[in-house]
């Protein structure tokens, strides 16, 4: 039997004309998705990556002016 993979993070993604943006403590920069809330595969570089194999669920949480600053994703991670 395998072992069940745990349920993918819900970020909070903030929206451009265009795109979500998501921030990923773990590489800790910005990820660009699609516009949507929803399911995606991880755009993390680094070997590692908890997101790797569950990617993450995004969630509008405003727009891009309404995101939190870098002093503020400091203190979250």
């Amino acid at each position: 039997m395998s072992a069940k993979q745990p349920d993918p993070p819900t970020l909070d993604a903030y929206e451009s004309r265009h795109q979500y943006h998501v921030w990923c403590a773990f590489c800790r920069t910005w990820h660009n998705h699609g516009k949507g809330d929803g399911h995606r595969v991880a755009h993390c570089f680094g070997q590692g990556s908890p997101y790797a194999q569950t990617g993450y669920i995004l969630r509008r949480a405003g727009t891009w002016k309404d995101r939190p600053t870098r002093q503020q994703l400091r203190v979250r991670s």
